[in-house]
């Protein structure tokens, strides 16, 4: 595992460490923020969906 403390965008550290491992398949979960929350924040599953140079999981937390 790779551990270490980062100040970058969490996205461009994900996507970064998904090049340098190359899985087969990444799971990634998604706390499923809409309209103007994901516009200002961004949302980090997203990303890695649209970049990741694997298939990817996507998951939805169970309500509660």
């Amino acid at each position: 595992a790779i551990r270490g403390t980062y100040t970058m965008d969490v996205k461009a550290v994900l996507l970064d460490m998904l090049a340098e491992l190359e899985p087969d398949l990444v799971a990634i979960g998604t706390r499923g923020l809409g309209g103007i929350r994901r516009l200002l924040l961004g949302s980090t599953a997203r990303a890695v969906v649209h970049h990741a140079n694997c298939s990817t999981l996507v998951t939805h937390a169970a309500d509660s």
